[in-house]
């Protein structure tokens, strides 16, 4: 059997040139500090740690035996099930949640479900540590084949390989996708959007001027999260001419992005009697046929959203995300 000589992620490793479709597998991506880039409300209830591997190879690899770790000292701290694979240049995502589960397993019903859940995804039996740990993939033998050290993370900001194979950070992560999004140099966050109008109850059209001390703004009036591969870049003042959501942040090239700011313009509505509760989500957290929380039968989950609190004069009195 000829074989090779490897050099990855600092350690020497010596692969079978043939019979062993797994040899291109690597750790692609991982996020260990989820607030609210994606959640797991399909298995569980929690926006969870993750790691996502990736076949770089050109045919399908049988990973089933293997083996992922937070701790290199115990390489075989959870095994990857048997039959598991990965299609190529194809992705799989690992939750490092705690939950020791795998694709089919029955789990016990909670009170909000009905009958015995099946678990669809993978779910490990730890989790990441955000001030900073390691991850690593073992063969069946016990032999790694890729790991990482990495240093204290941040909040919704995940690390990946970039183009050119390093390591860097990445503040739109894409579990199952290609790391495609703007790598991020610097470990600080852009400072917030300041709106130039107020959100609250008005008889005629508003024009908001946007405004942040550290570049570039996106902003969407959907409701959704502002992302800079989604959202629209802000080049000047925006005409509210109806009731709408209006969600920004300062997405600058060399920060992570900065927090979601929102404000609700109702336009020619009556304000009413009582104080006004308004709460915007991402719609995909609430009506996603997979994920949202009110087309999924089972309940019990938390997203992320923006409150805000109006007056009986239609003034907007506070607002938070939480």
């Amino acid at each position: 059997m000829r074989r090779c000589l490897v050099v990855f992620c600092g350690f020497v490793l010596v692969y079978p040139l043939i019979h062993n479709t797994a040899a291109q597998v690597r750790i692609n991506e991982f996020l260990a500090n989820n607030v609210s880039v994606n959640p797991d409300n399909v298995d569980f209830d929690d926006f969870s740690d993750w790691v996502e591997l990736y076949n770089a190879g050109s045919s399908e690899a049988d990973i089933g035996g293997y083996y992922i770790t937070g701790d290199l000292n115990q390489p075989k701290k959870w095994q990857i099930p048997t039959g598991t694979t990965i299609p190529p240049n194809g992705f799989l995502l690992i939750w490092c949640d705690d939950a020791d589960a795998e694709p089919g397993e029955t789990i016990p019903p909670r009170y909000y479900d009905f009958g015995r859940p099946r678990v669809t995804m993978y779910h490990a039996n730890f989790k990441l540590a955000k001030a900073g740990e390691q991850v690593g993939l073992f063969n069946a033998s016990g032999a790694i084949v890729d790991s990482i050290t990495f240093p204290k993370q941040y909040k919704d900001v995940s690390m990946g390989r970039a183009s050119d194979g390093n390591w860097a950070y990445f503040d739109e992560p894409t579990p199952k996708k290609a790391n495609t999004t703007p790598v991020k140099q610097a470990t600080q966050a852009a400072g917030d959007v300041t709106f130039s109008v107020q959100g609250g109850y008005y008889s005629s059209a508003q024009s908001v001027t946007l405004t942040a001390s550290d570049g570039d703004i996106y902003y969407t009036t959907d409701c959704s999260i502002p992302l800079a591969s989604k959202a629209t870049k802000y080049s000047g003042p925006i005409s509210i001419g109806q009731t709408t959501v209006l969600r920004a942040r300062c997405i600058p090239a060399d920060k992570f992005a900065g927090r979601v700011a929102t404000n609700t313009y109702f336009i020619n509505e009556k304000a009413c009697k009582v104080m006004v509760v308004a709460i915007a989500s991402d719609p995909a957290f609430l009506f996603d046929d997979t994920i949202g929380i009110y087309k999924n039968s089972r309940k019990g989950f938390e997203v992320p959203i923006s409150i805000e609190f109006f007056t009986t004069d239609g003034k907007q009195a506070v607002k938070a995300n939480a």
